[in-house]
């Protein structure tokens, strides 16, 4: 609704209504959907020049309608319009589905369905989910599991979330608390209850695969430190401290750098409940600290690298003389394209002589 139009044979301010069609609202979704106005026209059973025009129409009034829901949004209308409605008949539904025991999570886990407004079994996955519990009871691990199983490609995180989740045993979580449901559980209470004792009280953490200085022993999955990688791990820290760069770091220890700017960026070094401790809490923090190289710094690093090798290709380039270019690639260990490159560097230097014939013998040239 627009009061600010003036009528300019009375002076009175008039009303202007916004009028729209439900062919008008169907075929702009459609259009949004990338339909072309052909397909629409076949699809709501209307004449394409019905469609065009409908279409037309509605674009020129999208605009008032989005000037003035933006009005009303800014204005506070829908908020309050929600809070008038909503909160009392929501707390009824709420307490009458509480009652009834139905309320269900908003997304059904593995072997459940909805079946006429009801959850159901799903038959064939609720096998599964059975084998799960009974082979994780006999004492096998979760990777075990699911290699055993094959079934729907399932990960050993989801079998994990499998063996934990209480809705399997006839209990769904409602606000941090757990209510009984009206629906068949899968397994009964006890084997639930079994089944979580076989994990380890020491594993919190769910990895699938754990960070470089942890390793984890199955059936029981516990989280212990492997001493070699943690010994490294305590290195590559003090090494950080006296402010060497990561590049050498990654020479003196054996491990690439971008390994080693992962490995001193995880907080899980300093231990926690169920991870047991490689580094200080007071080691990783400095760490932190430690200024990283700066885009100049790193280039120069990379250019000094890049010159020493190029002064060990010439040398050995050199002393692989005569010969040709095939040869020499081949008691160099370069690819020829770059031995190629190097002899007519050597060749403009006064080092190297230019064979007569194009797949000659390069010979180096006497010193007089």
């Amino acid at each position: 609704m627009n009061k600010s139009l003036s009528d300019n044979i009375t002076g009175r301010l008039t009303i202007k209504k916004v009028v729209y069609t439900n062919l008008q609202i169907e075929a702009a979704c459609l259009w949004a959907q990338g339909l072309k106005e052909e397909q629409i026209a076949d699809k709501l059973g209307r004449a394409q020049s019905n469609i065009h025009r409908a279409l037309k129409d509605f674009s020129q009034i999208d605009a008032q309608l989005r000037m003035d829901f933006k009005r009303l949004e800014k204005a506070g209308y829908f908020k309050k319009r929600r809070f008038q409605e909503s909160p009392t008949k929501f707390k009824e539904l709420i307490e009458k589905r509480l009652q009834n025991k139905l309320i269900p999570p908003r997304r059904l886990p593995f072997g459940y369905k909805w079946e006429n407004g009801e959850i159901i079994q799903d038959p064939e996955k609720a096998k599964i989910v059975k084998q799960i519990f009974i082979r994780r009871i006999e004492g096998k691990s979760i990777p075990q599991i699911t290699k055993e199983i094959k079934e729907f490609k399932l990960r050993p995180d989801h079998v994990r979330q499998i063996l934990t989740n209480k809705m399997y045993c006839g209990e769904f979580k409602w606000k941090g608390e757990f209510y009984p449901g009206k629906y068949e559980p899968i397994i009964d209470k006890e084997a639930w209850c079994k089944a979580q004792q076989t994990f380890s009280p020491l594993k919190t953490v769910h990895w699938t695969r754990p960070p470089y200085g942890y390793k984890i022993i199955w059936p029981e999955g516990c989280i212990v430190v492997d001493p070699e990688e943690a010994e490294k791990v305590r290195r590559i820290f003090e090494l950080r401290l006296e402010h060497t760069c990561i590049y050498r770091i990654g020479k003196e220890v054996g491990l690439p750098h971008s390994l080693i700017s992962r490995i001193l960026k995880r907080k899980e070094y300093m231990g926690s409940e169920g991870v047991p401790r490689i580094v200080d809490p007071e080691t990783w923090r400095a760490a932190q600290h430690v200024p990283s190289l700066t885009f100049k710094e790193a280039a120069r690093i990379h250019a000094a690298k890049k010159k020493i090798e190029g002064r060990k290709t010439r040398d050995a380039i050199l002393k692989a003389l005569p010969g040709r270019i095939y040869e020499i690639a081949e008691r160099v260990g370069r690819h020829p394209t770059t031995v190629c490159e190097w002899l007519h560097k050597l060749e403009a230097e006064g080092e190297v002589k230019r064979p007569e014939k194009r797949r000659g013998i390069w010979k180096r040239k006497r010193k007089t």
